[in-house]
């Protein structure tokens, strides 16, 4: 509010807090008393969606975490920092190729269109992208585009804007209970993330650089909270990505990924032999190893 009174005179914080209380009373009264409206469903208008099978996608932090052996798996999504000689191997594999283009996007996104056209020219026709910008990104470099984490796509209307916007297929967020997901709309592929630490935070102020230097550091290092868990955290493109203390796995639950065309295998802290590893785990169903979580997939956020 605005008050205008001459010099010498002033409201009080009461006069001002008991308006207030009155303005919300009257407020919730007119609400109270007026017709109700029937908000139409968007989600029952479009006919459940029906996935022929779920494959296993994969997403690389780093180039040196890339398996040799890609068998089991429909595709691959690389940094953008993959060499040409990486890249153009990947693409003769036979398995689908993509390139992450990073959440961040500040001054350098000629940058990474730059990046985009390189590795588009050593055979990878697919971008990943994490925001709108990405998008943006994409089309500059003369890419097709799939939506990956950030896009926050829970329901259907999300994913029928994804197709609007020429998506190929789109991840779902991980924050959407399993029997939900099996029920959504539209006729967009999707996915769910079934492995891989769960960025928290991305803070471009490192959370440690007041204990430790970047040469030091090499770009991985750790946050440790009051209770002793710790929380990875790992710096690209001016970055830093605060990790989830412990992996997500659904191996074992793979039964319960219903109505989907791929489950995604997020790779962030593992080495090239832990990723292999991860993967023939997926691939034979196994149950987790060590500390993990499931996430919110059986609980949802509603």
């Amino acid at each position: 509010i605005n008050i205008i009174c001459s010099d010498g005179l002033f409201a009080s914080a009461g006069e001002l807090n008991s308006l207030r209380r009155e303005v919300i009373e009257k407020l919730d009264t007119t609400i109270a008393e007026s017709e109700e409206k029937q908000v139409e469903n968007f989600e029952n208008n479009l006919s459940r969606y029906t996935a022929k099978k779920t494959v296993f996608h994969a997403r690389f932090f780093d180039e040196s975490q890339i398996p040799d052996n890609l068998e089991n798996l429909s595709r691959a999504i690389i940094p953008l920092e993959t060499s040409d000689e990486t890249a153009r191997k990947l693409a003769g594999t036979g398995v689908e190729v993509a390139a992450e283009v990073p959440a961040a996007v500040f001054s350098n996104s000629e940058k990474y269109v730059a990046d985009l056209k390189r590795l588009k020219e050593c055979g990878v026709n697919l971008a990943w992208v994490c925001n709108l910008d990405g998008i943006g990104i994409a089309e500059k470099a003369g890419m097709t585009f799939a939506t990956g984490f950030g896009m926050n796509v829970y329901n259907s209307w999300a994913l029928e804007e994804m197709e609007k916007l020429g998506a190929k297929d789109c991840l779902l967020s991980c924050e959407i209970a399993l029997n939900r997901a099996a029920y959504l709309g539209g006729e967009l592929p999707r996915g769910v993330m079934a492995y891989g630490r769960i960025p928290l935070m991305m803070t471009r102020n490192c959370p440690v650089a007041n204990e430790i230097s970047c040469a030091d550091c090499g770009k991985k290092s750790l946050l440790v909270d009051r209770m002793g868990v710790e929380f990875p955290v790992r710096c690209k493109n001016g970055v830093s990505y605060i990790l989830n203390s412990r992996p997500l796995w659904l191996g074992d639950k793979q039964e319960d990924i219903r109505n989907v065309d791929y489950s995604l295998l997020y790779f962030t802290t593992e080495n090239k032999s832990e990723a292999e590893q991860v993967i023939a785990d997926f691939a034979a169903k196994k149950a987790p190893k060590g500390d993990f979580t499931r996430g919110l997939y059986y609980k949802g956020v509603l």
